[in-house]
């Protein structure tokens, strides 16, 4: 997914940051250019078992914001970050930021796997 925003670099990261934390994400590794954010299911938490999280990073490019996904993670990770997302671009336009983005299409798992 890529945003395209009229807003200071700073402002955009701050924004992504806290919208991602309020769908349970956990901003690790930021510098001046972007960062990553985690999610563990709560049940990863309470399992011994190995549980993968979804990551993601978010990068700042000429204009704009990017977001990879670097792993999904398990359910209901890939809606959180939809939601995270969402709520961010929101928080732009309220705030009267032009934001033009590009669909997010989580990877998901092919059926029946």
């Amino acid at each position: 997914m890529t945003m395209h925003l009229d807003a200071a670099q700073g402002e955009v990261l701050d924004t992504l940051s806290s919208a991602l934390d309020l769908a349970g994400f956990r901003t690790k590794d930021r510098d001046a250019s972007g960062f990553r954010a985690r999610r563990i299911p709560w049940f990863g938490w309470l399992s011994s078992a190995a549980v993968s999280p979804c990551v993601l990073r978010v990068s700042l490019t000429g204009g704009g914001v990017e977001v990879v996904v670097e792993n999904t993670g398990a359910t209901p990770a890939p809606r959180r970050a939809a939601e995270g997302l969402s709520g961010a671009i929101d928080g732009f336009r309220s705030r009267g930021v032009a934001v033009d983005w590009s669909q997010w299409e989580p990877a998901l798992p092919p059926p029946n796997s």
